[in-house]
């Protein structure tokens, strides 16, 4: 099998988890500060960081069975 292809899938993965986290950082601390503030938190925030959480725990899963495959083509 190509590990080429599995490689190219494994960086793809993980760039898409850096891009979902750094969006649930920002998330966390947008709410952090509203709530600190005592200003009212919009429910799309919350609805956003859990769509984000969700999608980042997808790619999540999914990267670590791409790389439990890649390291199965290697043995």
């Amino acid at each position: 099998m190509d590990t080429n292809f599995i490689n190219d899938a494994l960086k793809t993965s993980k760039d898409n988890q850096e891009k979902y986290m750094s969006k649930i950082v920002k998330l966390k601390e947008a709410i952090e500060t509203f709530e600190s503030e005592d200003i009212a938190v919009p429910e799309a925030a919350y609805g956003s960081l859990a769509f984000y959480q969700s999608q980042f725990d997808q790619e999540y899963k999914a990267y670590l069975k791409l790389l439990k495959l890649s390291k199965q083509e290697l043995e």
